[in-house]
C-alpha cells in the first residue's frame, strides 16, 4: 500500500518539476527583457534580444491598430523584404522635424525607388497625412510581427519614472508570498507526514487484531 502511493505521487512530482521549470525560465525570460529595456530607456538606445527589438508606443498615431503603451515587438529584415501595409520602425532623421531622432511605428502606405536605394512612404492609421520623410536602410529598423497591450503594461511600468519604487514594492511582495508559501507548504507536508503515520498505526492495528484472531 506504501509502495503504491509512491508510484502515484511520482507523476504528480516529475509534473510539478517540469512546470516549476518553464516558470522558473519564463521569469528568467520577462526579468532579461526588462533590464535590457530598461538599460535602453535609460540610455536612448534600441532593445535587441535573440534577434528581436522592444518598444512600449508613446502616441496614439496607429490607433486603433496599435494603443498607447502597447509593446510591439519588432524583427529585424531587410528593407527589400518589406511591402505595402507593414507596419515599420524606425527613427526620424531629419533635422528639420520636430520629432528628429525618434523612434516611429508607422504603416508602409507606398513603395519608392531613388535609383537603387528603396524609399518608404509611411503614414500613422490615425494621421490624416503622410509622413513627410522617407524611410531608408538609413533609418530603417525592422517590421512589427506582434504587439501585446498586456506585456506593454507590465514593462511599462519598469521603464516608468516610478520603476524604482515599483521594483522595490514588487520584491518586498513576493518576498512575503514567497515565505507565506513555504510556510504552507511545510504545514501540508507536516499535515500529510500525520496523516501517513495515523494510517500506518491503523494497518499495524489491524494486523494485530487479525494474528489475535487467528490465535
Amino acid at each position: 500500500m506504501k509502495s503504491q502511493r509512491k508510484i502515484e505521487r511520482k507523476p504528480r512530482k516529475i509534473v510539478k518539476l517540469i512546470l516549476k521549470v518553464l516558470g522558473i525560465a519564463l521569469a528568467i525570460f520577462v526579468a532579461y527583457v526588462i533590464i535590457k529595456m530598461v538599460i535602453a530607456a535609460i540610455s536612448h538606445d534600441v532593445p535587441t534580444i535573440f534577434g528581436r527589438s522592444y518598444f512600449i508606443v508613446q502616441t496614439g498615431s496607429m490607433e486603433k491598430e496599435i494603443m498607447v503603451g502597447d509593446l510591439v515587438v519588432v524583427k529585424h529584415v531587410d528593407i527589400s523584404t518589406v511591402g505595402k501595409q507593414d507596419i515599420v520602425v524606425f527613427t526620424c532623421i531629419d533635422p528639420s522635424q520636430p520629432i528628429y531622432g525618434e523612434v516611429i511605428v508607422h504603416r508602409v502606405k507606398d513603395i519608392v525607388s531613388d535609383g537603387d536605394i528603396l524609399k518608404l512612404i509611411t503614414q500613422g492609421d490615425a494621421n490624416p497625412l503622410e509622413d513627410a520623410y522617407r524611410v531608408t536602410s538609413d533609418n530603417f529598423i525592422g517590421k512589427v510581427v506582434a504587439i501585446s497591450s498586456f506585456w506593454g503594461y507590465v514593462l511599462g511600468l519598469f521603464v516608468s519614472p516610478y520603476s524604482i519604487v515599483f521594483v522595490v514594492v514588487l520584491v518586498i511582495l513576493l518576498n512575503i508570498v514567497a515565505t507565506q508559501v513555504r510556510k504552507i507548504a511545510k504545514i501540508r507536508k507536516e499535515s500529510k507526514d500525520n496523516e501517513c503515520s495515523e494510517e500506518e498505526e491503523k494497518i499495524k492495528e489491524e494486523i494485530l487484531r487479525s494474528i489475535n484472531k487467528e490465535k
